[in-house]
């Protein structure tokens, strides 16, 4: 479980140092989230914002309230937390694709291949009908897949866009 919290962060970490160069400026790519673009590349924008958060704060939500024992308030809440730190990983995704969306992406689609690899490995050997597992990777890979590939595309497209308006 650890790896779905450290992995996306370092892989995110690693393609921001490929593109930054040695003053510190990045040079191939801006990471910086814009407001401005057409309205396509906006409602991309606030689709992927919206479907990550939502599924990021869904699952730290289970996560803290599906450990804790009936009847034991907020204090069983709070001694079930260390649980729920996975899911806070998915949390520091969003908010880094929120704020830079290529690295954000890219940590999400990172996110999402782990979750689907885990948990074909982990539940591999288990009886465990194909339909349960088949729903259970996609209310889990699939919201993370489509939101990255939403970030990646709006980023693109306002790339793509700068690029035309700097060149008239």
């Amino acid at each position: 479980m650890l790896a779905l919290v450290v992995f996306p962060i370092v892989a995110a970490a690693a393609v921001w140092l490929f593109f930054r160069t040695e003053k510190g400026a990045a040079s191939r790519v801006v990471v910086e989230s814009r407001p401005a673009g057409d309205s396509l590349t906006r409602g991309m924008r606030y689709a992927a914002r919206a479907l990550a958060l939502i599924w990021a704060a869904l699952w730290t939500i289970f996560a803290l309230l599906s450990g804790a024992e009936p009847g034991s308030g907020l204090k069983g809440i709070l001694m079930n937390a260390p649980n729920a730190l996975p899911e806070l990983g998915f949390l520091v995704c969003v908010a880094m694709a929120w704020r830079w969306e290529a690295i954000g992406a890219v940590a999400l689609l990172v996110e999402a291949l782990l979750i689907f690899v885990v948990y074909l490995v982990v539940t591999s050997g288990a009886p465990i009908p194909r339909s349960a597992l088949s729903s259970v990777l996609l209310a889990l890979g699939l919201p993370p897949l489509a939101a990255g590939l939403l970030f990646l595309a709006a980023w693109r497209k306002s790339r793509a866009s700068e690029a035309s308006t700097e060149s008239t």
